[in-house]
């Protein structure tokens, strides 16, 4: 795969991940049922609130790196953008595996909807479903961030740069007698 290619591919999948993970937030906050408010609501309201945010200004770096790839190349500035949002991309998988599809997290919710009945039974597997929809865009960007380092790493290899110098020292001593033998040394 192309270089530049890899780089839009990336943003492409970013942006889809980041679209599917809206759609889990439009299910916290806007779906959910409007009598008896819970704290549970509100740690999954922030949790995927900060996998937003992340995701936004990881599409931005993907998006840098991209253009970086373009004419005139700039592999520098697409490393550091590729880096940017890789850490971006790390957190929210750490965030997405750890706080919202976990074993505990999905048992904390599916315990709260069976002591709240009702609304609260129908919003929680709505949201369950939705965290398990992020899966396949999350692999698919995770995949595509290699590929982007592979492709990366093949540019970088491909253009060596050797830079050799050559530093002559010599010390004077015993005045211009010493001058000539260093000139005679240059001269050989």
């Amino acid at each position: 795969m192309a270089l530049e290619k890899a780089f839009h591919t990336l943003t492409a999948c970013l942006q889809a991940l980041c679209n599917t993970v809206q759609e889990v937030r439009l299910t916290v906050v806007e779906d959910r049922p409007v009598s008896n408010e819970a704290v549970i609501v509100d740690h999954y309201e922030y949790r995927v609130e900060d996998i937003m945010g992340w995701l936004e200004e990881a599409v931005k770096s993907a998006s840098t790196a991209a253009q970086a790839t373009g004419s005139p190349v700039d592999l520098d500035r697409a490393r550091r953008a590729l880096a940017k949002c890789q850490e971006l991309f790390h957190r929210v998988q750490k965030r997405y595996g750890s706080d919202l599809i976990s074993y505990w997290s999905m048992d904390e919710l599916t315990t709260f909807a069976r002591q709240r009945r009702g609304e609260w039974q129908a919003w929680s597997e709505s949201v369950k479903r939705g965290l398990e929809q992020c899966r396949e865009p999350m692999e698919e960007a995770s995949a595509q961030l290699s590929q982007c380092w592979e492709e990366l790493t093949e540019h970088l290899g491909t253009t060596n740069v050797s830079v050799h110098t050559t530093t002559n020292i010599g010390q004077l001593a015993g005045g211009p007698e010493g001058v000539k033998i260093i000139e005679q040394e240059r001269m050989a």
